[in-house]
């Protein structure tokens, strides 16, 4: 049985995981808009790509949602979020190596906005399992905290970033975060589910085929 002094400890890592990672993706949303004109004049594009860049990310996030979901309910909700890590480091990385606006849109619409959907959804699954009412509101509101916080970040250093040292360092600090996201995730607590239905593969296909139609709409 664990002792109270390393539960609390195991509490406070799970905390910083979940806060830190709703910064991580606020900030790499609102660096986005800040960056645009750097990565124009540099990938050769218009801002309109841009723009076009991260509807496609909001709208693959979303779309991903029933089939994280899914997923979760199978294999663990801990164990899908440390996989959409794994994979949200690497899209962000690739984004910030992208040699054109075909690789930037591919990186971070499609990979990282993949990614994204369980690094959104878990943290506040995982507020309800810690944390008893009264901590739960507190939990909460420091999470809402630290997404603001991302986005206030994203928009000030980001812009520093790729006005002083170029557009791609600008994800640098998101990298940095994700690294303690890895560090602290161990403490998350593992949740394991024993679902008799098979995975809703044809509901996930039509909602990203929807994604699709509305894109191609446009």
């Amino acid at each position: 049985m664990m002792s109270p002094t390393r539960k609390s400890r195991f509490k406070q890592q799970s905390f910083w995981a979940i806060t830190l990672t709703l910064y991580m993706v606020a900030y790499n949303v609102s660096v986005m808009p800040a960056i645009m004109p750097k990565i124009v004049l540099d990938l050769n594009s218009s801002v309109g790509y841009i723009q076009g860049i991260l509807v496609i990310f909001s709208l693959v996030t979303a779309s991903f949602a029933p089939t994280t979901e899914n997923l979760c309910r199978f294999y663990g909700r801990t164990r899908v979020f440390q996989i959409g890590l794994i994979l949200y480091g690497l899209g962000i990385g690739l984004t910030s190596l992208s040699p054109t606006i075909g690789a930037l849109a591919i990186s971070f619409s499609l990979l990282t906005g993949l990614a994204a959907t369980p690094l959104i959804s878990t943290p506040w699954a995982l507020a309800d399992m810690l944390y008893d009412d009264e901590s739960t509101e507190q939990a909460t509101l420091a999470m809402i905290l630290a997404s603001v916080l991302g986005g206030i970040s994203g928009s000030l250093m980001g812009g520093y970033l790729a006005s002083n040292f170029g557009w791609r360092w600008a994800f640098l600090p998101s990298l940095c975060v994700l690294l303690f996201v890895m560090r602290f995730r161990r403490s998350l607590p593992t949740q394991v589910f024993s679902v008799q239905q098979p995975i809703d593969w044809v509901g996930g296909l039509l909602s990203c085929s929807g994604a699709n139609l509305y894109l191609g709409w446009h």
